[in-house]
């Protein structure tokens, strides 16, 4: 089980650059995202990841992306995304090439 939670940790430090896109947070935020998420996923406090608490840590992450792209499309601070912010964002979201 030492193993895959070292090899679980492993994949998280290694993923840290798709945590966030660049023009979104600062290096140091991202760091201090990156902490925050993996202390939420490390249910028993061991300080590494299981494959379950992975799942709960990516869950997590893509979740605050996702939060984040909302923010960026709803111009004006509504809470809600129309058709037309939605449609005004796509073209200004930078390509990140194929994944």
């Amino acid at each position: 089980m030492r193993t895959c939670s070292l090899l679980a940790l492993s994949a998280v430090l290694a993923a840290t650059p798709a945590l966030a896109r660049p023009d979104d947070l600062s290096q140091e935020e991202r760091a201090a995202e990156r902490t925050e998420l993996f202390t939420a996923a490390d249910n028993d406090g061991d300080g590494t990841l299981s494959v379950t608490e992975f799942t709960t840590f990516s869950e997590l992450a893509h979740a605050a992306r996702l939060e984040r792209r909302f923010e960026t499309l709803d111009h004006d601070g509504d809470g809600l995304v129309s058709s037309e912010e939605l449609a005004s964002g796509e073209h200004r979201r930078p390509h990140r090439g194929p994944r």
